[in-house]
């Protein structure tokens, strides 16, 4: 697995969109916050063309990620959102100069498509993490934080309070994944996640209970839960579905699909959907060791 150069002060870094669409205004915030940091920044030519739910057009969406990829003084990519958008144009983006020329690509939720084929088609490190319509201001927040040591190159631990539903243990090991709704649009597509021995980590939004045990038990008949050496789950929100009426709680589903297996599973990492989204580097190894006290990650 490749990994990208990690930024330093006077880096050029991009910032395209695309999936759903943008309000610029929180781009302008995005630029000046990365302007911060000393970086240069350029924006798609495209980024402002709403088209329906979109950014874009599939052509001009295309076009900025192509320009981004294609690049050279380019050292990262901020994808500017998720929501949907982002299969749309995978098959269509050509990544022979990305691999003369490696460079971190960005985001989370709709995001994951790329994740997904960086890891497993190019076999090159990707970052998911908060993006640029979540950078409210241009005051530090712990997502922020994290994504600027990540991209910065700086040593990674998080520690957190180990939740009462974790199976106990530590692990190593390369790690995949994102959001759980795009992982599954992305199976029997050449796209499909390898999960073979891997570390998963897992978040979604917005999903009834019955349509998160339905994606279990397709990742479990898909023996992609089998070999896993163990299961990062972070922020489950807005679930549409009471426990009352399905029967289970989203822990409870995670637990049933994994319960003939013997890895470490980690709830509640602050991951996904949610304010505190800490950025984790997709495709790199990854330590796990959860204790009855605390549950620590590091790179």
């Amino acid at each position: 697995m490749t990994t990208p150069e990690y930024l330093k002060k006077g880096d050029t870094v991009y910032i395209v969109a695309p999936a759903g669409k943008i309000d610029y205004a929180k781009i302008t915030k995005a630029k000046q916050y990365l302007e911060t940091l000393d970086l240069k920044v350029k924006i798609g030519k495209n980024i402002k063309n709403n088209y329906y739910k979109f950014s874009a057009k599939p052509l001009q969406r295309l076009s900025d990620f192509q320009d981004a990829i294609n690049d050279n003084k380019t050292k990262a990519i901020f994808c500017a959102r998720g929501g949907y958008g982002s299969i749309q144009i995978i098959d269509k983006l050509n990544f022979s100069k990305f691999l003369n020329n490696p460079k971190w690509i960005i985001g989370y939720s709709d995001i994951t498509v790329f994740h997904s084929y960086l890891n497993k088609m190019v076999r090159v490190c990707s970052i998911h993490g908060t993006m640029p319509i979540n950078y409210n201001n241009l005051d530090e927040n712990k997502s922020l934080s994290s994504l600027k040591k990540i991209i910065f190159g700086k040593k990674i631990e998080y520690k957190i309070k180990t939740s009462k539903q974790n199976i106990l243990g530590s692990a190593q090991g390369e790690l995949v994944g994102g959001n759980l709704s795009i992982i599954y649009s992305l199976r029997g597509t050449p796209y499909d996640i390898n999960t073979y021995k891997k570390i998963l980590f897992i978040e979604d939004v917005g999903e009834y209970l019955y349509t998160i045990d339905r994606i279990m038990q397709n990742l479990k008949l898909g023996k992609k839960l089998k070999n896993l050496k163990a299961l990062i789950v972070g922020s489950f929100t807005n679930i549409k579905e009471k426990k009352s009426d399905f029967g289970m709680s989203v822990k409870d589903i995670i637990l049933n699909a994994v319960k003939e297996y013997n890895y470490p599973v980690i709830f509640d990492f602050p991951a996904g959907h949610q304010e505190q989204n800490f950025a984790l580097k997709l495709g790199c190894k990854v330590k796990i060791v959860s204790n009855k006290n605390e549950t620590i990650i590091s790179y």
